[in-house]
Formats: structure tokens, C-alpha cells, sequence
């Protein structure tokens, strides 16, 4: 800088620049406070301003009035006055002020929500994805399936009838002939919170003859049959008809009703399952090893 010091042109920019950057990091200091409108800050954490409503599993959740204890709450037209840290259920959900601004202009609160209905009841479905909170249990195939919490924060310990064991995100776990699969986790401090996407599909069953090896087999389940891993990749749609299988990573179609030899097994298809999301998919098959010709030359 010269001896003219700030009120040179490059001065001004440069005191320009420094005063944006200020004011940018002021606005960021005070971002995390109730300002604002309506801010769904995760699934189960909202932000909310005074008279302001907003719709949560086709339910509207409208803040009446606020103080610093307390919070009045309507659910579709049904109110509650909720204490700061303490859950109650309204109209259907879970809600738990965790903190309070009772300003007149521009006041409002945090409060964490779910749907408080159990799926503790027996499912229609064999397979599928599961919403689970750590206080819920479901009944699917016969089984008692719970999720609880564990220090980790990147796992859950799932519970199926009288076994457990612990999980994170994208695990599976094999039991009484059924595949359980974290898809989602998402652990609140508080963990009543938590939001748990569980996976639940039929594992594979196997009928073995002194002819060939039948299989009802799901999609991305490794088996291993003379020595080779055979994986059914996918299925298309029922009009297609026709599969995706590896055997020790060799690909190809095969179609319904039809056989191919792919990499040394000779596969047959005989049914298969689409479902739009390929975690469903599953295909019967019969395998059989590759039969070789061999000539012999006689003296």
C-alpha cells in the first residue's frame, strides 16, 4: 500500500471485500437461530415460527403461542400444550419441544416429531422395507423383529424372536431363513427419534435330486454350486421374462421357460419376481454342471 493507504482505488475494493466477509459471517453466526419461515431441518427435527404451520405425514402442525417452558402445538385443529424436553403424543405424533424463542416477532421453537403409530402387528407383506423406531416391533413370517439401541452410533442391535445381533447401515444378517438388511440409519440423541429403514426379504431355499440343484433364489445372494458363485442380478418385468445371473463374474440373460450355459453351470429358468425396486427380484432355476464330451481313441 502506497503512502495514499486506504483511499487509494485498491484500498476501497479491499475495505469493500473485508466488509462483505463480515457481514456473510454475522449472518451465519445467527443462522442456527428461530428465524425465518419454515425450515425442516431432518426427517424428525423441525424449525417453526409463531402462527406458522406445516405439513408432516399429511398432517399440519401449526405453532400457536410459545414461552420458555412451554409451547402450545395444534395437529390438524387438535391442541396440546407440550413442556420444553418432554414428549407427548398429539393427534397421532410424537413431540418434543428441545428449544424455544418466546419473542413476538419473530419467535418460535424446535421441536423433534415422528408418526406415534406402532407397527406392532402382524404384516401382510413377506418381504419389503420397514420404517422402525427403536421402540416399535413388527411381526413378519412368524418372527418378533425389534430394533435397540447401542452405544455405537453407527449401528443398531436388531433383535429376531430369541437371537441379536448388531448392525450398521447397508449390513445384512441371515436368520431363520430370512435376510434382514440395515437400508437407513439414522440415530437422534434422543432415541425414541431414531428412524431405522430395515430390509426384510426371503432367503433362498435349495431342493437338491440326483439330477440337478432347483433353486428359488433372490437377487444379490451369492451361492456357491460346484464350485462356482452363481448371483442373480436382476429380473426383468413379467412380460419381458427374462433374468440377469454371474457365475464367477460372467454375465448373460437367460430367458423364461429356457436354458444357457454361462461360465460351466447349465442354468434353466423356469419363474421368475420383478419388483421396481431390485432388492425384491428373485428367480427359480435349475442348475446343473456343464456335461462335456469326451473321444477316446481306440487301438
Amino acid at each position: 500500500m502506497n503512502k495514499r493507504g486506504w483511499h487509494t482505488p485498491k484500498g476501497l475494493i479491499l475495505i469493500g471485500i473485508i466488509a462483505v466477509t463480515l457481514i456473510a459471517n454475522y449472518i451465519n453466526f445467527f443462522d442456527n437461530s428461530i428465524t425465518g419461515n419454515i425450515i425442516r431441518t431432518s426427517d424428525t427435527e423441525i424449525k417453526l415460527e409463531i402462527n406458522n404451520q406445516i405439513n408432516f405425514n399429511e398432517k399440519i402442525i401449526t405453532l400457536l403461542t410459545v414461552n420458555q417452558k412451554n409451547i402450545l402445538i395444534s395437529v390438524d385443529e387438535i391442541k396440546k400444550e407440550i413442556r420444553l424436553g418432554e414428549t407427548e403424543i398429539v393427534n397421532g405424533l410424537l413431540i418434543k419441544p428441545i428449544e424455544t424463542d418466546p419473542r413476538e416477532v419473530f419467535g418460535g421453537a424446535r421441536f423433534l416429531v415422528r408418526d406415534g403409530t406402532l407397527n406392532n402387528q402382524n404384516s401382510e407383506q413377506s418381504s419389503g422395507i420397514f420404517k422402525f423406531h427403536f421402540d416399535e416391533s413388527l411381526v413378519i413370517n412368524g418372527l418378533l423383529v425389534k430394533v435397540i439401541p447401542t452405544k455405537e452410533n453407527d449401528k443398531v442391535r436388531l433383535l429376531v424372536n430369541d437371537v441379536n445381533k448388531k448392525l450398521e447401515e447397508g449390513e445384512e444378517w441371515e436368520v431363520y431363513n430370512q435376510i434382514f438388511k440395515i437400508n437407513k440409519l439414522k440415530k437422534h440423541i434422543d432415541n425414541e427419534f431414531s428412524i431405522i429403514e430395515l430390509i426384510i426379504k426371503k432367503g433362498p431355499e435349495e431342493f437338491i435330486s440326483p439330477l440337478d440343484t432347483k433353486l428359488d433364489l433372490p437377487s444379490n445372494y451369492p451361492m456357491t454350486l460346484f464350485d462356482k458363485e452363481l448371483i442373480l442380478i436382476k429380473t426383468s418385468s413379467i412380460k419381458d421374462g427374462k433374468a440377469q445371473f454371474s457365475v464367477d463374474g460372467v454375465t448373460n440373460f437367460i430367458n423364461l421357460n429356457s436354458c444357457k450355459i454361462i461360465n460351466g453351470l447349465q442354468i434353466c429358468l423356469s419363474k421368475i419376481e420383478n419388483s421396481e425396486n431390485e432388492e425384491f427380484d428373485r428367480a427359480t432355476v435349475n442348475i446343473k454342471k456343464e456335461l462335456k464330451e469326451y473321444i477316446f481313441n481306440s487301438k
